[in-house]
C-alpha cells in the first residue's frame, strides 16, 4: 500500500463537518458509509460542528480494535487516492 514504508497512517481524531460530508460523497457503497458513520460520531457542541473519531471496541462492536482501525485507514486512504 502507498505510504506504507514507514508504518500504517494515523487516523485524524477529527474531521471537520465539510470534509466528512465530501467524504460521504465520494464513498460508493453503503458497507463504506456504515463505517464511517460508526467511527466517527457527530459533535453539535464543536465550534464550528465536527465529527470526532470513536475508538472504543465495546462501542464499535470490534473484537480486534487494530482490525478495524486497518479497515478504516483502507477506507480512508482509497477514497483520497481518488479525490
Amino acid at each position: 500500500m502507498l505510504g506504507d514504508r514507514y508504518g500504517s497512517h494515523q487516523l485524524p481524531a477529527e474531521i471537520d463537518q465539510s470534509e466528512f460530508e465530501a467524504l460521504m460523497g465520494a464513498v460508493e457503497n453503503e458497507e463504506g458509509k456504515t463505517l464511517l458513520t460508526r467511527w466517527y460520531l457527530f459533535d453539535t457542541n464543536a465550534v464550528p460542528p465536527k465529527y470526532v473519531l470513536q475508538v472504543s471496541p465495546v462501542f464499535l462492536g470490534y473484537k480486534n480494535i487494530i482490525y478495524g482501525i486497518k479497515v478504516l485507514s483502507n477506507l480512508l486512504h482509497s477514497i483520497f487516492t481518488f479525490m
